[in-house]
């Protein structure tokens, strides 16, 4: 396994992954939420944007997603990582690729959100220096400043 940068060639791969981890949690992909997901290079990969995977021979096992907010700020979009290799430190290596990434295009602050059913996320954001700014209804805003 090997974190690469996302090329065209992943974009099935992508939605596929994205798509299987929301019905893991019980939800569906949604045209107007998901959206980015049809076209990853236009929602992610703008100047100051980028997207990481965790490879394998050719598969795709896990995805994070940098989405810029501002000069100095840039939203984390999509870590998720396939059933079969989660709890191995994959998730780490990806969130840790796209926040030494940031640092490198000079982002100070870093977002993120997510759902409360994604509770070993949460605990996982929390463990890797992110704080939970608010709560909108399900979704947990986080934020992490960067030094």
């Amino acid at each position: 396994m090997f974190i690469a940068s996302y090329q065209p060639k992943y974009k099935e791969q992508f939605k596929d992954l994205v798509s299987k981890v929301l019905n893991e949690f019980g939800f569906s992909v949604e045209p107007q939420l998901d959206s980015d997901l049809d076209n990853p290079e236009t929602a992610y990969m703008q100047p100051g944007g980028a997207i990481f995977l965790l490879e394998h021979e050719g598969k795709i096992f896990g995805c994070c997603a940098i989405k810029p907010l501002n000069s100095k700020s840039a939203e984390i979009k999509r870590l998720y990582l396939d059933k079969a290799v989660r709890r191995r430190g994959y998730g780490k290596q990806l969130l840790d690729t796209a926040i030494e990434y940031c640092q490198q295009m000079s982002y100070t602050r870093l977002v993120l959100d997510s759902h409360i059913r994604f509770s070993q996320a949460t605990r996982f954001y929390k463990r890797n220096g992110f704080s939970p700014m608010k709560q909108e209804e399900d979704v947990i805003i986080f934020e992490r400043i960067l030094y």
